[in-house]
């Protein structure tokens, strides 16, 4: 028991001192870490010494889990926890004193920065999210993500354009690229675009970083629902649930089959049973568990009157998840109702 307090109280002293030493640590996703002093960041790399005067190491985003900074300045860190509790108002306005603060580091700014973009997205000021988000430029490491966010404040008719272009130009590359391929892809099926989401598919498949095995099964099944080969997706769908490895992309796909049977009351269970369980699709899934309430009230609205409210209930909950997508259609749809 000695042993073991003795041991807590000098890692303690250890954590102590290093905090008051402003030791940087980065983390990476291979599980080791590292107390480094931080020179920079850019979009690509995280650039550190191991001690002062030493030679300049680089290490690229993708194998950085996080990175912790030894001195952070009080202003940044009521920032930060005001953002964290969705203080967002309170959050923007010490985010801002950040970046007017001569004393401010680098890296403290081009956080706040990106961080006052997503506030003010998140605030549904899209115009002065996009201003902030123009800010950030390829010597900070948010220059990707918000390229990414950037395109949720076009209005919907620019985004598919905004994305494509992107491509074409190669101003997206790495992981980023796989993610807004997938952004696009997304777009294309939700437009019912069979043979252009097909040929998206393709080059996700073809990408050196691209998403993982599970994801393209994914992606895999929404195309084979959008091309009408609802058997070859329901057979996959139901080995995946046999097998507990059903996402919630593969319930939604599994939801818009029975549609396509006119089975709406199997259908919203499925879309339902998405929004609750899995968060990551909680706006597609609430748009079209809304839109099947309507659909079920519009064939009997006096047995199922509750069912409008209903419907509205989950297009709200759609729109609050604000994914760019799936929530304009959700607030274009609940415009139309009285």
């Amino acid at each position: 028991m000695k042993v073991f307090v003795c041991s807590l109280l000098f890692l303690l002293f250890n954590v102590i001192v290093n905090a008051q030493n402003g030791q940087d640590q980065i983390f990476f996703l291979n599980g080791k870490s590292n107390r480094v002093i931080i020179v920079s960041e850019d979009a690509n790399n995280v650039n550190f010494k191991f001690q002062s005067g030493g030679n300049t190491n680089h290490r690229p985003w993708t194998k950085v889990l996080k990175v912790v900074y030894g001195e952070v300045s009080r202003t940044m860190q009521n920032a930060e926890g005001d953002f964290e509790t969705g203080s967002l108002k309170i959050a923007i306005r010490n985010y801002k004193k950040v970046i007017d603060a001569n004393s401010s580091r680098k890296w403290e700014k081009n956080k706040a920065t990106y961080n006052i973009g997503i506030g003010e997205l998140r605030r549904g000021n899209s115009e002065e999210a996009k201003k902030y988000f123009s800010l950030i430029k390829k010597d900070s490491r948010w220059f990707y993500p918000a390229i990414l966010e950037k395109i949720k404040t076009l209005k919907d008719d620019q985004k598919r354009p905004a994305m494509q272009k992107l491509i074409a130009n190669g101003i997206v590359s790495g992981p980023f690229l796989g993610k807004l391929l997938i952004m696009l892809l997304e777009r294309q099926i939700a437009d019912g675009l069979v043979s252009k989401a097909g040929v998206t598919l393709g080059k996700i498949k073809g990408l050196k970083d691209g998403p993982s095995r599970s994801r393209l099964n994914d992606l895999d099944i929404k195309l084979d629902v959008l091309s009408k080969n609802y058997d070859n997706a329901e057979s996959k769908i139901k080995t995946f649930i046999a097998q507990k490895q059903d996402t919630g992309t593969m319930r939604i796909a599994l939801g818009d089959i029975y549609l396509s049977k006119k089975k709406l009351e199997d259908a919203l269970y499925e879309f339902l049973r998405a929004r609750v369980s899995f968060s990551d699709v909680s706006a597609e899934a609430a748009f079209k568990a809304g839109n099947t309430f309507l659909n079920l009230y519009y064939t009997d609205n006096v047995k199922l009157k509750k069912f409008k409210s209903y419907a509205k209930k989950e297009l709200r909950v759609s729109m609050a998840f604000d994914d760019g997508l799936w929530s304009v259609k959700a607030k274009k749809l609940y415009g139309q109702l009285k």
